[in-house]
């Protein structure tokens, strides 16, 4: 586990007053490819897969900064075209499933 704690890097955070919710991300920036967003809703852990980072980071900081659901463990990683996740074509798609 220290080494995967390593890797992770905080993209994104909410202040104390509303929360102190973290996204992590265990890609670059750069990364190239599908990535998968895990996070856990209700006290189970989901996943949903996008085709690529900018998508999985938007939907992080949607998660994060969401008024109707409180998203814990929020964390951005690399997916595989194969994945068995469910796949979303946008994070925009991924949030308006979850209302």
């Amino acid at each position: 586990m220290s080494n995967l704690t390593s890797l992770m890097r905080c993209v994104g955070e909410l202040p104390p007053s509303r929360g102190a919710r973290r996204a992590h991300s265990c890609v670059l920036a750069d990364h190239v490819g599908p990535c998968d967003l895990q996070y856990e809703l209700h006290g189970q852990t989901h996943v949903a897969g996008f085709e690529n980072y900018q998508q999985a980071l938007t939907a992080a900081t949607l998660a994060i900064f969401s008024d109707v659901h409180e998203y814990d463990c929020v964390l951005i990683r690399a997916g595989t075209e194969h994945s068995s996740t469910q796949p979303f074509s946008s994070a925009i798609t991924w949030h308006q499933a979850q209302i």
